[in-house]
């Protein structure tokens, strides 16, 4: 992914220098210096939304190093209040409510909105479609035969 965000931004900077590039020719009509004018700026909106998103894919120091969010010194480090991003989870420790902390699981940095890959997520099992599907007729097939042979023994 991020390769194909390096090579997008390095097209769309050729684009827009080809633009100015072709715009700053003296014999061109005004029109077409317009045209190629309004060419530049969209590509360099296009190329600023591209910066951004691959300035948010590398995440932050929050996020990327467990910088806390918040910290308050305690009267000993080990009674420290903090919070922190950790992994896929935010961590808050807080010794001045009475030693009160938890753990939720997040999908995103609180501060860069960076996507958090998750290390424990659980291995989903591979459904095998075709054997999945066979075994769904079997069983419509068995519950069919055994609610007509049910019909028949209680109508004789």
């Amino acid at each position: 992914m991020r390769n194909d965000l390096q090579a997008a931004v390095a097209h769309l900077e050729a684009m827009a220098q080809n633009a100015i590039g072709a715009a700053a020719d003296a014999d061109m009509p005004e029109q077409q210096k317009t045209a190629l004018w309004a060419e530049y700026k969209a590509l360099d909106t296009a190329l600023t939304a591209l910066r951004e998103k691959a300035e948010r894919e590398r995440g932050c120091a929050y996020c990327n190093e467990s910088k806390h969010l918040y910290h308050e010194a305690g009267p000993t480090t080990r009674m420290d209040s903090y919070m922190c991003v950790c992994d896929d989870q935010l961590e808050v420790e807080l010794w001045q409510s009475g030693n009160s902390g938890c753990l939720a699981k997040i999908n995103f940095c609180p501060m860069c909105g960076n996507a958090l890959p998750s290390k424990y997520k659980p291995e989903q099992p591979k459904i095998e479609w075709d054997a999945f599907i066979e075994a769904q007729i079997q069983k419509a097939v068995e519950n069919h035969r055994n609610n007509n042979g049910e019909d028949d023994n209680h109508g004789a």
